[in-house]
């Protein structure tokens, strides 16, 4: 066992939303507050699963994990399973990040994607790759959020074959407009496999 894959979880004793001690990496009001849990539908009308809401607590938890702190992260991947329990999954696969010329998955949707796909005995495979540089989606209007990821994502060499007839659980950690999980879907859907979502939160331009 790599011991520095696991230290991250250990000896957290500090709540990383509103910094209580006591009670873990996440406390028990946060939990209350923050996982609420839901179901919507994605622009292509596929399942789209949120852990919590993008404002308030969740803003918070989003900004804490992408600085690093991913001692969170276990309690993500328990009210995951939760959400997808009932749903049939053949792969995990992650959405690369947007900041990046070539593709990279952040830590946080590594170890997420690769401890949901543990749990449910599945593949996590990181098939879809971005192929062009594209504009931060925060820093622009909404119409441009629309546009701005199209043709960014492709499959991977070979992965047709492997999606072929198959369930993808795509997971990111933010969904506002729902362009780039579109982009994802469509490559998805166009190699013969099926899609469903999953993101840690969604923001209130989604109902």
């Amino acid at each position: 066992m790599d011991i520095s894959k696991i230290l991250p979880f250990l000896f957290i004793n500090e709540c990383v939303v509103c910094g209580k001690e006591g009670e873990g990496a996440i406390c028990n009001d946060c939990k209350k507050s923050l996982f609420v849990k839901g179901r919507a539908r994605t622009l292509m009308g596929n399942p789209l699963y949120f852990i919590t809401t993008y404002r308030l607590k969740g803003e918070k938890l989003i900004n804490e994990i992408k600085r690093g702190k991913v001692s969170p992260i276990p309690y993500l991947i328990d009210e995951s399973l939760k959400l997808i329990e009932h749903e049939r999954i053949d792969i995990v696969v992650p959405v690369p990040s947007m900041g990046f010329l070539f593709s990279y998955i952040p830590e946080h949707l590594l170890l997420m994607g690769k401890g949901i796909a543990r749990k449910l005995d599945v593949r996590y495979l990181p098939i879809i790759e971005k192929v062009k540089r594209i504009r931060s989606q925060v820093t622009i209007s909404p119409q441009e959020r629309l546009r701005n990821p199209l043709g960014a994502f492709k499959l991977k060499m070979g992965a047709e074959k492997i999606i072929k007839d198959k369930r993808i659980l795509i997971i990111d950690d933010v969904y506002t407009s729902g362009a780039t999980m579109r982009e994802c879907e469509r490559e998805i859907a166009g190699h013969g496999g099926s899609s469903l979502s999953l993101v840690i939160s969604k923001t209130s331009l989604l109902s």
